[in-house]
């Protein structure tokens, strides 16, 4: 993200804040004695950006108090009517005021946001669920949280930040929207809604109940039970431990962080996603969700004039597992996951976004994708599903090709397609730096047996813990 150069006996350094109004923007500050004080400074600046997504320079920082204060005295009057502004300042004070008032604008990120609110429609589930006397409604919560766009975007106006607050909000999400959201909580609030009983407006008039409000079972009374349980037994599964690990996956900044580490434009160009220990049962979907995921940022990214897309290919290895032709042993949301890479072979060029498919059975591959592909790139097949699957994807003219595959030796191909002037065999060459494959040379190892591993302990631990860890 950031340099250090020195200039004649002086250290500086240099970081990139990225575009602004379709600007590259850039933080630069030299005079330091040494390249550690140097590094110092900007490893603050660097904490700083990857904190709040922005820099703001000491004498642009403002409290939210002194935000507050100059709408009220200055913007509120010109622009509000008076009853809103009597509205305002109670939000402001009941609500805002102990929990942002002593804060720069610049600590208050979307994830203190989330937090917040995320606390506020809980007191309001509280309420509902009987757990408390007092709580806020539905309605107040998002006046606040309108409250605080109506304070951000005053703020983006005095570029005192510069970009707007951009928490989730009930009033600009839809279907599709990526919302988090704490697995915990959700089980809290089935459990109550299973429970729940609603006060009628009655009470009895004769009994020893009399005096007291008549209630009925709720809407969902004894009808979650079933769900609770298999959420309950998911969870408590030590196999899918990191699908329900919150530590900081509820956070509203954590999908721009997952989304930086895998299509971050960092000296790491290849990225690899090791899904090797997730429980078969699973793997599809984690698959899926992942893809959806790159796609989507892709697909929402908006170059400025004169700019593109970040080109991306995604390689799928094993894609026979995941890309499956047959779709009748498959759960919804296992076709669901399905539905991504059918949408990316078949619109994500214009995106800047490719698939690269490796499979070992192209004849259980979806054949939807595979039509889509432009070219083919075919080592030794001896099976004769496998030899028509690879036929069906070629013109009449080169059908004869697939013939020669059972005769490919060990490096050789056929590559086929726009990648190549005329179809060709070629000899791959070896690669420089030889792949850490796990396949074992049998003879070898029954022959000497060195560096052989036969620890029948170790593996039946593992087999417990569900990992090699």
């Amino acid at each position: 993200m950031g340099t250090i150069r020195k200039r004649g006996d002086k250290w500086s350094y240099r970081v990139d804040l990225g575009a602004v109004n379709g600007k590259r923007v850039q933080k630069e500050k030299g005079g330091f004695a040494t390249k550690k004080e140097a590094a110092a400074a900007m490893t603050l600046v660097e904490n700083e950006l990857l904190r709040t997504g922005e820099y703001v320079e000491a004498e642009q920082k403002i409290t939210m108090q002194q935000l507050y204060e100059e709408f009220i005295e200055e913007e509120a009057p010109l622009t509000r009517k008076y009853t809103t502004i009597v509205r305002y300042k109670s939000l402001y004070r009941n609500q805002i005021e102990p929990e942002f008032a002593s804060n720069y604008l610049y600590q208050i990120t979307t994830e203190r946001i989330q937090k917040f609110i995320n606390y506020k429609v809980k007191e309001e589930k509280n309420k509902m669920s009987g757990h408390s006397e007092q709580g806020l409604s539905a309605a107040y919560v998002r006046s606040v949280y309108n409250f605080l766009l109506v304070l951000f975007a005053l703020a983006k106006k005095k570029k005192y930040i510069k970009n707007n607050m951009s928490a989730v909000s009930e009033e600009i999400v839809t279907a599709d929207t990526p919302v988090p959201f704490s697995a915990k909580e959700l089980i809290e609030y089935l459990e109550n809604q299973n429970i729940l009983e609603v006060d009628t407006g009655e009470v009895y008039k004769s009994g020893d109940s009399k005096g007291q409000a008549k209630t009925k079972k709720g809407q969902y009374y004894d009808k979650l039970t079933n769900l609770i349980t298999r959420l309950r037994t998911k969870m408590d599964d030590r196999k899918y431990g990191f699908v329900f690990n919150e530590e900081d996956t509820t956070q509203a900044d954590y999908l721009n962080q997952f989304a930086a580490r895998i299509m971050g434009n960092d000296k790491y160009r290849i990225k690899v996603i090791d899904l090797s220990e997730v429980p078969s049962d699973m793997l599809a979907i984690i698959i899926g969700i992942v893809t959806r995921i790159i796609y989507d940022i892709q697909f929402w990214m908006t170059p400025a004039k004169d700019e593109v897309r970040h080109p991306l290919v995604l390689v799928c290895d094993e894609a026979h597992i995941y890309m499956s032709n047959d779709m009748s042993k498959m759960k919804a949301v296992e076709k669901k996951s399905l539905e991504i890479f059918e949408k990316i072979a078949k619109e994500g060029r214009k995106y800047g976004i490719g698939l690269l498919i490796v499979s070992q059975r192209p004849a259980e591959l979806n054949t939807t994708i595979m039509s889509q592909c432009n070219n083919i790139v075919s080592l030794k097949i001896t099976n004769d599903r496998d030899k028509s699957a690879v036929a069906a994807m070629l013109t009449d003219s080169l059908v004869g090709i697939v013939e020669m595959l059972p005769n490919l030796d060990v490096g050789e191909c056929v590559v086929v397609g726009d990648a190549i002037m005329l179809p060709s065999k070629i000899i791959l060459d070896k690669p420089k730096e030889k792949p850490k494959s796990a396949t074992i040379d049998f003879w070898d190892r029954w022959y000497d047996g060195k560096q052989t591993v036969f620890d029948i302990d170790k593996a039946t631990l593992n087999l417990i813990k569900q990992s090699r860890g």
